[in-house]
């Protein structure tokens, strides 16, 4: 189990960094979409669209870092790993479609967008998940 938290911890603390970076890569985003829509490169059918892809990219990097906050609080205490994987869920699920609609409106994914945004929630969700496993066994073991 130390190992784990110890993992956990990494991960929630690589979480909170990949945020930062995600949070510099919305405002990037939102200074293409400002300018396509000053450039007049942008149909008023394709605003709504745009409008939630926009929205989605810039919420991605508080879900991330949020969820990161709580993985590192919550990794020393088994009890409380659910919610950490349920936070890297969220965050996770976030930046996923965030990064589907950058990509479907031609603003594209990086390398670094789809590590910090994909590789560190994914990782910080599988050590969630295992750590709540593990914890459930433990306490079923106690029970019997």
């Amino acid at each position: 189990m130390k190992i784990l938290t110890k993992a956990m911890k990494i991960s929630s603390i690589s979480m909170i960094f990949a945020s930062l970076i995600r949070f510099f890569f919305g405002i990037t985003f939102m200074n293409f979409f400002a300018s396509a829509y000053n450039l007049r490169q942008i149909d008023k059918s394709q605003m709504p669209f745009l409008l939630t892809a926009f929205l989605i990219t810039v919420l991605s990097a508080p879900a991330e870092f949020i969820a990161g906050i709580v993985g590192a609080a919550t990794c020393e205490e088994p009890s409380f790993i659910y919610k950490g994987f349920i936070a890297g869920l969220v965050a996770l699920i976030v930046s996923v479609a965030g990064m589907f609609m950058q990509i479907e409106i031609g603003y594209g994914a990086s390398e670094v967008t789809i590590i910090c945004g994909i590789v560190c929630p994914a990782l910080f969700v599988i050590f969630s998940l295992i750590g709540t496993v593990k914890y459930a066994q433990t306490k079923k073991k106690k029970v019997v």
